[in-house]
């Protein structure tokens, strides 16, 4: 090991013997702060186990061949238990894993299920994983630490090759046609197609049959019983017929007697897509639309007002409901990618602020450290290359890594520390194009969070007090740096760049709407740029969507010069997706456009630069 190596052991040696200060009433899921880990990507613990049955579903990644990726890596049971003081000194508390089933021992159109989502066997752990001894002896030493225990499990889907799919005794164990063929998937908006469609080929089980439904709540309940688990992340849920899942969670939690934590995983892009999931009995949906809204408005240069707008949506829709946040994930391009500038320190913001807003955070495993990702498809050659996103975790991180690190295990350790981030009421106290400030309130404990999303360093006059609220003391920062003064009637902020300030406040309030009136003032790094459109349209009938308003439909100021419309619209330096949006229903490209690209519906989103 360098001495570099050692240093930064060093740094993690002290971090698990000092501890994570946890407040002692934190004992609920709405307290907990889940690590998801790949299994095949996070520490490979034993070599012997590389190459599974098929020595070629093991090329191992050198930085120079992408597509080993498509391969396993090696990680394995033994390699999280020889990880967890890392995730100890992380400071999280639960920890998720991909599945650890019996997967096929065939690749799939030349990718390995070293993901863990092609079960050809619901009882046993899939060899490149290890052993189930290695699997309890997991939770067992998990739960020593504290931490809890997440399985992520398949109920959608088999592996072509599972066994069941040629049983002459099964065949109505699947969805098939009158021919006994598996059915296609055409159009991904329509609910009957994708409960009971093949995705992405697999087999898709058949749920309504009474026989598959209970195989799965008892192959569930082995695991709880054998194990000891905490949860299960469950997976594609929106492929899976509602009923199912009202069964399958009141007789779960009925056999757990409600001491067991079901996580679903709707992946729609839109709150109202995700409403229908919230009454089945899930403890906890995931918040799919606020990754997006989070990735638009840190990532690529949103602004508070949109994101301030997603909250109030999103809290009328969900109604309380238990939401897991996240800023990026395995289905995903990791959050810095795309990012041409500040990369590290937009993602720091979006952290700052995933650790205290609601809900129950999860973090991608790397994402701590900022591990590089790609695009989802290859820019050159259109194939999907998720994997590039799946990278093995490095056993030694380079200074940046260890920087990003403790600004990551800081920031937990807030959240830990004080519950007024996870429990907690939330309160805007102000907000403009790139400045956002809010409360989190808890018992007699209040903390003032401001971020400042812009490139530019920014300072403002806080007012004291207004028709809703009244400042009345404030301490020192417990988090980021912020300069403060004050003066008889307002405290002055001055903030440098994607940066944050956390501070122990006391404040009256004075009003039970906690949404504050935008203030339509433009950081220093906006600029105002103007999108033309010719024809016979009125100002009123033309409206805008795009990475800048979170995909909602926007009017923006328009004038009219001869036969052409001028909308104004405030954006940072970047490159931009976009549609028009005409009547209020019919969306279009830009026929303007600097350049386009293929949208995922077959259509074509139209580009723009600000340089």
């Amino acid at each position: 090991m360098t001495f570099r190596g050692r240093l930064i052991s060093l740094a993690l040696l002290i971090a698990v013997l000092i501890g994570c200060r946890v407040e002692p009433e934190a004992t609920g899921w709405q307290d907990e702060i889940i690590y998801f880990a790949l299994i095949d990507r996070f520490h490979n613990g034993d070599p012997t186990n590389d190459a599974g049955n098929q020595p070629a579903s093991h090329v191992v990644y050198d930085g120079s061949n992408p597509r080993a990726l498509k391969t396993y890596q090696g990680g394995d049971l033994r390699g999280m238990i020889q990880k967890l003081d890392y995730l100890d000194s992380l400071c999280v508390t639960a920890l998720w894993l991909t599945p650890f089933f019996d997967n096929s021992d065939k690749d799939f159109v030349g990718w390995w299920p070293y993901h863990g989502y092609h079960p050809v066997n619901f009882y046993a752990v899939d060899e490149h994983f290890g052993t189930e001894a290695d699997l309890v002896e997991l939770v067992e030493k998990a739960h020593a630490r504290g931490i809890k225990i997440i399985f992520d499990m398949v109920f959608n889907q088999t592996a072509a090759d599972h066994p069941w799919v040629t049983d002459r005794d099964r065949q109505d164990w699947f969805h098939r046609d009158s021919n006994g063929a598996f059915y296609r998937i055409k159009n991904w908006f329509d609910q009957e197609q994708i409960e009971r469609g093949a995705l992405h080929g697999m087999p898709d089980l058949n749920q309504e049959n009474p026989e598959v439904t209970e195989y799965l709540i008892d192959m569930s309940k082995y695991w709880i019983d054998r194990t000891g688990a905490d949860g299960f992340r469950l997976d594609a849920v929106k492929h899976i017929e509602k009923p199912f899942w009202r069964k399958f969670n009141a007789d779960v939690h009925h056999y757990t007697e409600n001491d067991f934590f079901l996580l679903g995983e709707v992946f729609w892009g839109e709150p109202e897509r995700v409403a229908p999931y919230l009454e089945l009995g899930f403890d906890a949906l995931f918040d799919i639309p606020g990754y997006y809204t989070i990735k638009n408005t840190f990532a690529q240069g949103g602004s508070m007002a949109d994101l301030s707008r997603f909250r109030q949506q999103s809290d009328r829709i969900y109604q309380g409901h238990p939401m897991v946040t996240l800023v990026d994930n395995h289905d995903v391009a990791r959050f810095t990618v795309g990012i041409d500038s500040y990369a590290a320190e937009k993602l720091h913001l979006a952290l700052t602020y995933l650790l205290t807003t609601p809900g129950i955070p999860v973090l991608y495993y790397g994402t701590e450290i900022g591990l590089e990702g790609g695009p989802l498809t290859n820019l050159e050659t259109g194939e999907p290359q998720d994997y590039v996103n799946r990278r093995m975790m490095p056993t030694q991180f380079t200074p940046a890594q260890q920087q990003m690190y403790q600004q990551a295990r800081d920031l937990i350790q807030l959240r830990r520390r004080y519950p007024a981030f996870s429990r907690g009421e939330f309160f805007e106290l102000y907000k403009d194009w790139g400045i956002y400030a809010y409360l989190r309130s808890y018992k007699d404990t209040q903390f003032l969070v401001i971020l400042n999303n812009a490139a530019t360093p920014e300072a403002l006059y806080l007012p004291k007090s207004t028709t809703r609220y009244s400042i009345q003391s404030w301490g020192a920062p417990t988090y980021g740096g912020v300069d403060i003064s004050a003066s008889s009637d307002a405290i002055g902020i001055r903030i440098e760049p994607y940066s944050a300030g956390v501070w122990p406040v006391t404040v009256q309030l004075k009003s039970t709407d906690p949404w504050a009136t935008f203030t339509d003032r433009l950081t220093g790094d906006y600029q105002r740029y103007e999108f033309k459109f010719i024809g016979d349209l009125t100002a009123n009938q033309w409206a805008i969507a795009g990475d800048f308003t979170n995909w909602q439909p926007r009017e923006f100021p328009v004038i009219t010069r001869n036969d052409t419309l001028i909308m104004t619209v405030p954006l940072r330096r970047g490159t931009y997706r976009y549609k028009f949006v005409l009547y209020g229903q019919e969306w279009v490209a830009d026929p303007l456009a600097q350049d386009s690209e293929i949208d995922p519906y077959g259509g074509r989103n139209s580009l723009v630069t600000i340089r």
